[in-house]
């Protein structure tokens, strides 16, 4: 009975010493639960407080007018208001009416900076696009007053080191490269500014009597047409598809310009409907391959039947040239915008790089297949870059 009355003894009192941790334990929880509860209630508190005088400060926003003039360093400038906040940074601060900015008493508000790079900075946040500078000195320029006023995309523009494509070209392209930039220096140095066609024959007008018409091969016969046959018999070998010479009055080129729309049409579906307004416009020119092999290819002429579809080689996947006539670097990005939301319908997965003198626009039509549009960025065309 004395052993039975020890063990329950010792049984009561580990009770009780248990009973007593757990009431310290709740408490301790209770206690935690109140410091976080507290703690919480004052975040609260304090993300209410600091909104409350958010919503006070919003009271005496600073607005703005549509245009404004900027006076940078001296130098005036007018610009949209739109423009100034459409990329962040410093301007996009300054104008976004979250902090006081005093006026001028002629209703200029003055930047303390060198107006020497700030048209560059403006048309990036008109365009988007960078117009970099060509000399090292400017560049460095440039970028400085690009981190100024926090355009990040802009600043690395002007920092990154220039590419040097002719180390990736082989020596063959590299030749007609050279050959093509001394001929077009020397078509650019003629009078100047030339005219939008100088230079260029029409192919199509006269109807019956047109240039087309009247191209078929012949052996005797050089310049022109047999530049075309060449070219024409080139692609045939490719295919596999040549089966000797051709035949003394077959034609190289289609005869009218609807055959030949019907034809580029084919290879890129509703382009020229896209382009057709800045085509009307005179800035914008189609050149290329995709031109040549539109006039090249067709029921009536040489390729005509022996190449299904057009051909494999330049089907759909084959690019567009457009070349800008006489254009100034910031209408020539305006152009560069205009185009890019000319082609690129919604719905559609494009890409587009920069590089120099050169826009492509990458439709990706599938994983393995897609139509590039190149855009030239050169002040006109001379009449070997259009053939």
């Amino acid at each position: 009975v004395r052993e039975e009355v020890t063990t329950l003894a010792t049984m009561q009192s580990k009770a009780a010493a248990a009973s007593k941790a757990a009431d310290d334990k709740t408490a301790a929880a209770d206690a935690n639960a109140k410091a976080a509860h507290e703690a919480a209630a004052a975040e609260v508190q304090a993300e209410k407080t600091a909104l409350q005088a958010e919503r006070d400060a919003m009271k005496d926003v600073q607005s703005f007018p549509t245009v404004i003039e900027l006076d940078v360093g001296g130098t005036r400038f007018k610009t949209s208001r739109s423009t100034l906040c459409r990329c962040g940074g410093f301007l996009e601060a300054m104008f976004s009416g979250r902090h006081r900015v005093e006026a001028a008493a002629d209703g200029s508000y003055f930047i303390d900076r060198d107006p020497t790079h700030f048209r560059l900075i403006l048309n990036f946040l008109r365009t988007g696009a960078a117009i970099t500078p060509e000399a090292p000195a400017a560049r460095a320029e440039a970028a400085a007053e690009a981190a100024f006023y926090a355009l990040a995309t802009l600043q690395r523009a002007l920092t990154a080191p220039p590419l040097d494509m002719e180390t990736l070209l082989s020596p063959d392209l590299l030749r007609m490269r050279r050959a093509e930039s001394e001929i077009r220096a020397r078509f650019l140095a003629e009078d100047g500014r030339p005219s939008l066609h100088e230079g260029l024959r029409s192919l199509f007008e006269g109807g019956a009597d047109a240039i087309a018409a009247s191209l078929v091969y012949s052996p005797e016969q050089d310049g022109f047409p047999l530049l075309l046959q060449k070219l024409a018999r080139q692609h045939h070998w490719r295919t596999s598809n040549w089966q000797g010479q051709v035949a003394s009055g077959t034609r190289v080129a289609v005869p009218s310009l609807e055959e030949w729309r019907t034809n580029f049409n084919k290879l890129h579906p509703n382009m020229l409907n896209r382009l057709a307004p800045l085509l009307a416009g005179g800035k914008v020119l189609v050149a290329g391959g995709s031109v040549l092999h539109a006039l090249t290819h067709g029921d009536s002429c040489l390729l005509g039947g022996a190449v299904p579809e057009l051909g494999d080689k330049y089907g759909p996947s084959s690019d567009i040239d457009l070349f800008l006539h006489t254009c100034t670097p910031a209408e020539a990005s305006s152009l560069a915008k205009g185009i890019y939301d000319a082609v690129a319908a919604d719905e559609e997965r494009w890409s587009i790089s920069r590089g120099r003198g050169v826009i492509t626009l990458v439709q990706h039509v599938s994983r393995h297949e897609g139509m590039t549009t190149q855009l030239h960025g050169r002040r006109h065309c001379s009449v070997l870059q259009t053939v």
